[in-house]
């Protein structure tokens, strides 16, 4: 049986004169114990304090270029050894056809590695979450903590209260 979570949420200005620290918020809340996963902060725009993920993406592009480049080289010399064909003194496995054949595979590989990467990082596809707060205005960002308990729930809110005077909003 799968326990409800409770979120925790708090609407903050993040420019002009009004704008809270939210790194200093988001800090104190990983000193009390609160885990990164569960600390989300929602904005329109990017936030200077909170850099972009990093993203693996080169990395696995790079992967499936160099494993669809093995491959092309493995179908290359596989598909030649499999079916003997005379080749009247010319080379077995051609230059040119090798070169136009590995070029291709290796963008395929690295092509597909990409998307899949970006797939996963945007969370498309079924079953994905969207966007909990899209009424989320420019100069404001939502704290989010998703809360496993009860108790956990109610010590984020006096904290998220002790930090900033403003109310906080749960959703179950």
């Amino acid at each position: 049986m799968k326990s409800a979570t409770i979120e925790v949420s708090l609407r903050l200005p993040c420019e002009g004169e009004d704008a809270v620290n939210l790194p200093a918020m988001v800090q104190e809340l990983r000193r009390q114990g609160i885990a990164e996963r569960r600390i989300q902060v929602l904005s329109r725009e990017p936030l200077a304090a909170f850099p972009a993920s990093h993203s693996h993406m080169s990395k696995l592009g790079i992967a499936g270029a160099i494993f669809g480049f093995c491959g092309a080289i493995a179908g290359l010399v596989v598909m030649t050894l499999d079916y003997r064909v005379h080749t009247g003194g010319m080379p077995l496995i051609a230059p040119f056809p090798l070169g136009v054949i590995t070029y291709e595979m290796t963008l395929l590989g690295s092509i597909l590695a990409m998307l899949l990467t970006l797939f996963i990082s945007a969370r498309l596809g079924p079953g994905r979450r969207y966007a909990p707060h899209p009424e989320l205005d420019y100069g404001e960002a939502i704290l989010s903590v998703t809360c496993a308990d009860r108790q956990q729930a109610q010590t984020v809110r006096e904290l998220l209260a002790g930090l900033d005077p403003g109310p906080a909003e749960a959703k179950k």
